[in-house]
């Protein structure tokens, strides 16, 4: 591999407990996937806000809304399970960032 993406740390920085630099793909992966779950949250706001004026609409025609508002309900837990994925990613790259003493 190229010496720039991975440089395997040596046996004496294993055993001494000092840390291994985080190889550059790992770093830009985490970046990549940083971005993709920031995607995910702006997707599920604008699906949420777009549900919640189907229900608005719905109510002011008096029309019945269970089933838009258990929609709603879904798109709000999956938004929940978007940003606690998104968090544990900033955390992650919190702590390579304090490993790599940036």
């Amino acid at each position: 591999m190229h010496k720039a993406l991975f440089a395997p740390c040596s046996m004496a920085g294993r055993v001494s407990g000092t840390a291994c630099p985080t190889p550059l793909f790992t770093t830009m992966a985490l970046a990549d996937d940083i971005q993709m779950a920031e995607r995910h949250v702006l997707q599920a706001e604008q699906h949420i806000k777009r549900q919640r004026a189907r229900i608005a609409a719905l109510k002011r025609r008096r029309l019945p809304r269970c089933k838009a508002s258990s929609f709603l309900q879904l798109l709000e837990d999956a938004q929940l399970m978007h940003l606690h994925h998104l968090s544990l990613l900033l955390e992650r790259a919190s702590r390579e960032r304090t490993r790599a003493g940036i």
